[in-house]
């Protein structure tokens, strides 16, 4: 290559040397979408970051089951309620069993079944059933479940809702400090009417 390059020059011609291809490299980084860091990615999934109450604050779900997670103020920090929507790809269970095992985490005074003081309701709307709970009296529901080891909060309240259809069940909770749960119930109910699932409500 080089003796016909000197042969070009000595005629008198311009040799033209390949030009080697410049890749343009682009930054990793640029070429990956840009998303939530990890610990906010079930801070609000359709549908239940739709017509949330405004003092609501969405945080990080604490596991699997956990599809989604707010805080509820309270009248100080320490009396702060909260929501959870919960998925289990078993399925769950039935309604009934579960408003027995909600039952079993609350202790109502003269009560032997708490389930006998909850406040029952069946709502059916756009293809879905709409199972409402409620229960006031003192949360002792376990620190993680079958562990045994149970909390004791006086005068709570747990305010569930299990949605039945295409693509379900969710379990929907509510719990924390009475007075908390009172303040939200009509928020929490308002929230739970406006939920658009499978794109109808």
């Amino acid at each position: 290559m080089r003796a016909f390059v000197l042969f070009l020059m000595a005629c008198g011609a311009t040799p033209e040397i390949p030009s080697q291809e410049v890749k343009q490299v682009t930054p990793v980084a640029a070429l990956v979408e840009k998303k939530a860091p990890a610990a906010l990615a079930f801070e609000a999934p359709a549908p239940w970051g739709h017509n949330l109450p405004a003092d609501w604050t969405a945080s990080a779900a604490r596991g699997g089951m956990r599809v989604a997670q707010f805080s509820l103020p309270g009248a100080t920090e320490a009396d702060a309620g909260e929501v959870v929507v919960y998925f289990f790809n078993g399925g769950g269970g039935t309604v009934q069993a579960n408003f027995e095992r909600w039952a079993g985490q609350m202790r109502v005074k003269g009560q032997e079944n708490p389930l006998d003081a909850a406040t029952i309701s069946k709502v059916e709307r756009g293809g879905y059933t709409y199972n409402g709970f409620d229960l006031s009296g003192d949360y002792i529901a376990e620190t993680n479940p079958g562990s045994g080891e149970r909390v004791d909060e006086k005068s709570w309240r747990l305010i569930g809702t299990i949605i039945e259809g295409q693509g379900g069940p969710w379990f929907v909770k509510l719990t924390g400090p009475k007075a908390t749960a009172d303040a939200h119930a009509a928020a929490y109910q308002a929230w739970i009417d406006g939920l658009t699932i499978g794109g109808t409500n």
